[in-house]
């Protein structure tokens, strides 16, 4: 019994493997295995087929680097500077928006232009003005800065010059080559208003003017203009154009008194002048007597001023009367200034009167 044993297991041991009747291995038992085998491990068609997971559909994205997050092609680190908006990256060109479009810290560059201020709205920018950047105009902006006076609209490069004393063109010329109109004078030495800056033979202003109350008052005259008239300027006639005249009237050496005499178009609410080749010595009456003002003086310098505030309203008259020494017979105002009731100063024309 032990013997049949022993030799049942011998025979089951060398069976595996070995062909009986001296027959070759079965191949295909080794084929199979083999297939089976090879359909097991790395097998083409899954985890490594190339028909699934490496889909052309998501080429682009596995191209484009992890962090960029617009899909401009462009990371932080590489210079976008919005990583959210894919518009904005340092391949794009800059436009003018007020926005940095291509990340180089600056906006709208090559896009900035000079604006002015234009006051009076007739198209030109003041001169003096300093200018505002930007891509478009500001409200009440202009990109021109040759107005030479922003607060008058007649006054611009592209006016025409007429005759009023004024540079209306910004040449910085004053009625210039204005023909008969001209009136920077007369070339005519004979002439009442003839002028050395005279550049123009002007027969209209040659031949006087048309205000019957100027000295070269002229039937034949054919330009209404200021410059072309000729007044007495010896005293106070209300033409100066001032806030304020002041001249001297009814000087009298025998006595040593002298008026003088103002016309103002505002209120006046003190003032202060002294004499030439005169000292002070008295004063008295007038419109400051009338209005109460307090009136100091000494030789030099004579001082008023209305403690009540109450003003001389836009009138004409003598305002005080003035007693003095004179040191010779030229007698004329000096250092006059003329004030409004808030103590600014007023423009004002002096004259002398013998």
């Amino acid at each position: 019994m032990r013997l049949l044993i022993l030799l049942l297991a011998f025979s089951a041991g060398c069976s595996e493997g070995v062909p009986r009747d001296g027959a070759e291995p079965d191949a295909g038992a080794a084929t199979l295995d083999a297939s089976s085998d090879a359909g097991t491990s790395d097998d083409a068609g899954t985890s490594g087929d190339a028909g699934t997971s490496g889909d052309a559909a998501n080429l682009a994205d596995a191209a484009a680097p992890a962090d960029d997050r617009d899909n401009d092609g462009y990371t932080v680190a590489q210079g976008d500077c919005d990583d959210n908006d894919r518009t904005r990256n340092p391949g794009v060109e800059e436009v003018c928006d007020g926005i940095d479009n291509n990340c180089d810290n600056s906006t709208d560059e090559g896009f900035q232009t000079a604006w002015y201020i234009d006051i009076d709205s007739d198209g030109y920018g003041d001169e003096d003005s300093a200018p505002a950047l930007g891509c478009g105009a500001p409200v009440g902006y202009v990109s021109d800065n040759t107005d030479c006076n922003d607060q008058e609209r007649t006054t611009n490069p592209n006016a025409d010059e007429v005759c009023d004393g004024v540079d209306n063109n910004c040449d910085d010329r004053i009625d210039e080559d204005q023909g008969e109109a001209s009136c920077v004078g007369c070339m005519d030495r004979e002439a009442t208003n003839f002028s050395e800056g005279a550049t123009i033979a002007c027969e209209a202003c040659c031949a006087g003017c048309m205000d019957r109350e100027a000295q070269n008052f002229s039937a034949d005259a054919a330009v209404a203009c200021e410059e072309c008239c000729v007044y007495n300027r010896s005293g106070c006639d209300g033409r100066s154009g001032m806030q304020v005249e002041l001249c001297l009237r009814n000087i009298n050496l025998q006595a040593n008194t002298v008026d003088v005499y103002m016309i103002n178009s505002v209120p006046v609410g003190g003032w202060q002048f002294g004499l030439t080749n005169a000292s002070m010595i008295s004063q008295c009456c007038g419109l400051a007597e009338a209005h109460n003002f307090t009136v100091n003086h000494n030789e030099n310098l004579l001082l008023a001023f209305s403690l009540n505030l109450t003003p001389i309203d836009p009138t004409s008259g003598v305002l005080l009367t003035i007693g003095f020494n004179p040191r010779n017979d030229d007698i004329c105002l000096s250092g006059v200034v003329i004030s409004d009731p808030n103590g600014r100063n007023l423009s004002v024309d002096a004259f002398c009167d013998q």
